[in-house]
């Protein structure tokens, strides 16, 4: 399985501006904000980290493409707080979405490191490969047919950033 990287060029990154005694008073100091960038976490861990389980069975449905997908973006902040970001990401021109941290457990092997701006990917079964196969086989249908692949894998973009493949 092939996804290629080098058709669409978007980077999913977000700057959280803390508001610092900013005052609209003439005369008054102003005291400048900073910018806190904040780095993508994976939904899975994410669940996991706030009491969210997941049954022990395969749930092939994250291999689906769907209209939207959720993004958790954040970093720890000052005094022990952490600092979060909940987007959803609605594709343009009603492309469709997968995210690949959502169905990596489902994989043995992703592969981004080629020169070439594609990903391989290997599943964990048969059943699974089928499953995206059958799931996946619009693309095949018409040339214009395609969708959006966001990956949150080391070595398949820029550090700490999603990385979309189309």
């Amino acid at each position: 399985m092939h996804v290629h990287s080098h058709a669409l060029h978007c980077v999913i990154s977000l700057l959280l501006f803390p508001i610092l005694g900013i005052s609209a008073n003439p005369g008054e100091k102003v005291v400048e904000t900073t910018a806190t960038a904040l780095k993508p976490i994976n939904i899975n861990d994410f669940e996991a980290g706030i009491g969210v389980y997941r049954r022990a069975t395969e749930d092939f449905s994250h291999l689906d493409p769907n209209t939207q997908a959720q993004l958790i973006y954040g970093r720890p902040g000052n005094d022990g707080q952490l600092l979060l970001a909940n987007m959803t990401l609605y594709a343009p021109d009603g492309l469709q979405v997968v995210m690949m941290e959502r169905f990596e457990p489902l994989t043995s092997a992703v592969d981004c490191k080629g020169d070439d701006g594609e990903m391989s990917l290997t599943f964990k079964s048969q059943d699974v490969f089928d499953y995206a196969i059958k799931t996946w086989s619009f693309i095949n249908e018409a040339q214009d047919e395609r969708f959006l692949l966001i990956a949150n894998h080391d070595g398949c973009g820029p550090d700490d950033e999603r990385q979309p493949y189309l």
